[in-house]
């Protein structure tokens, strides 16, 4: 992709001119251009907290990293915008879909409070200035972007089924360990209802053929979109750690 069309992009996306956007993006070639600061078009989406940018481009690559190291989804866990994360995720995961599992780890996106030390996860909450309110609301804040990554990161079988430090963390700020699951519990329902009004959105299988088994076998259905026993085994493990404590 030319810088000129690059811009005119970039522009679009700051205007928040979706409709514009849209007729660039006719066609994905040079979906995944970088800037001279290692940064694509959904880098600058998430930047920018577009929610229309970033499903306009469903179809970039979501693990690149600019030259700071971070991927789009760093970005917006950076600016505490839990809706924008989830939708990264969600590109994510039609990316690995199209064009298989990404197997790199050293460069896939792990965030640091998935894999860091307990001490070292509490620093860096302290440097980027993440406030105790906002780890706390694990409905739209923090909260909700630390659990979520931990239920998937289980699910893709990076932490090995076991609660991380992270949420150790969320437990000793809470002081209430029902309170945390409260606020994650009402999450939960509230992603399921959303799946449930529009089913035929999410029915669409690796081989891009229509998966009706939501009308057919709905439990095993919404098990596979939704970490529903990731979270049950979760939430008897931060009981188990409560309890110790």
């Amino acid at each position: 992709m030319e810088k000129t069309r690059f811009a005119e992009l970039l522009k679009a996306l700051e205007d928040g001119d979706v409709n514009k956007l849209q007729i660039f993006l006719v066609d994905s070639e040079g979906i995944d251009t970088q800037d001279e600061d290692g940064n694509t078009l959904l880098h600058h989406a998430a930047r920018l907290n577009s929610e229309g940018g970033v499903a306009m481009l469903i179809d970039a690559n979501p693990f690149i990293r600019n030259n700071e190291g971070k991927t789009p989804f760093n970005i917006a866990y950076e600016n505490d915008n839990a809706y924008i994360a989830k939708m990264i995720d969600s590109v994510r995961d039609r990316w690995q879909e199209k064009h298989g599992k990404y197997e790199e780890k050293e460069e896939m996106e792990v965030p640091f409070f998935l894999t860091d030390t307990k001490d070292s996860i509490l620093k860096q909450f302290q440097e980027q200035n993440i406030s105790d309110e906002s780890l706390l609301d694990t409905e739209s804040g923090n909260g909700q972007v630390v659990l979520y990554s931990v239920l998937n990161a289980w699910k893709f079988d990076f932490i090995n089924e076991k609660m991380p430090p992270v949420v150790e963390i969320l437990i000793d700020k809470a002081g209430d360990v029902e309170a945390v699951i409260e606020g994650f519990d009402s999450y939960m329902e509230q992603w399921e209802n959303e799946i449930w009004d529009e089913p035929a959105v999410y029915a669409e299988n690796e081989d891009g053929e229509d998966d009706y088994r939501y009308e057919t076998d709905p439990d095993e259905w919404i098990r596979e979109i939704m970490p529903i026993e990731e979270w049950e085994e979760l939430k008897e493990q931060m009981r188990a750690y409560a309890t110790k404590k």
